[in-house]
């Protein structure tokens, strides 16, 4: 992901499709929100919670510099590759369930929220202290850390929707609001995208 981001920037190429790169990747875009709300010039408040956002503060040449610098450190992470994988599904998957009634800045949200809500079992750290030192959109906060808030039902349907019980998935869609047919077909787009992304990435 890192070299695909690299030779993204160095192609002259739009953040967003730098985005989608780095949509495969939720460890990186936490390192990346990290690093620019760390940043010397203090705090940058990250309200709009989008990686697009971050790419677009941190400016291409700046993010190249950044990326070269931990390619040294990046590797390939086999076991890492299926709960990456399955971050980017379920991250997909709650943007796409609310694909209809909400607007950009709200999807731009529930996909970091999907994306980052495996992180405890990627960096085995407990979400609260892993989110303590970002700034996050408020609602994504109240989700991951403080269980509460209007992302919650939406996480917990992703999180049904995954254990393939049907009592838990029809109990959190009611909860959510969410039609069967909503989620049959947000399933199908979210294995659509997720599975474009995969080889796009073992074609470049």
């Amino acid at each position: 992901v890192v070299l695909e981001m690299i030779s993204r920037i160095d192609r002259g190429e739009a953040t967003a499709a730098i985005v989608q790169s780095l949509m495969r990747d939720p460890l990186l875009g936490f390192e990346l929100l990290r690093y620019v709300n760390a940043a010397p010039s203090g705090p940058l408040q990250l309200e709009a919670g989008s990686f697009q956002d971050a790419i677009s503060i941190l400016g291409h040449p700046h993010l190249r510099r950044w990326l070269a610098g931990i390619l040294g450190q990046a590797g390939d992470e086999v076991l890492l590759k299926p709960v990456n994988f399955a971050a980017l599904r379920r991250g997909l998957l709650m943007r796409l369930l609310a694909a209809d009634s909400s607007d950009a800045q709200t999807h731009d949200e529930l996909l970091m929220c999907g994306a980052f809500s495996l992180l405890d079992r990627i960096l085995a750290k407990p979400v609260g202290e892993l989110m303590r030192t970002l700034v996050l959109p408020g609602r994504v906060r109240q989700a991951l850390v403080e269980r509460r808030g209007p992302f919650l039902p939406m996480l917990e349907l992703a999180r049904a929707i995954e254990s393939e019980v049907p009592h838990d998935i029809r109990a959190a869609a009611n909860a959510a609001f969410v039609s069967p047919l909503e989620i049959n077909r947000a399933l199908l787009r979210t294995l659509f995208i997720a599975s474009s992304l995969e080889r796009a990435s073992s074609g470049s």
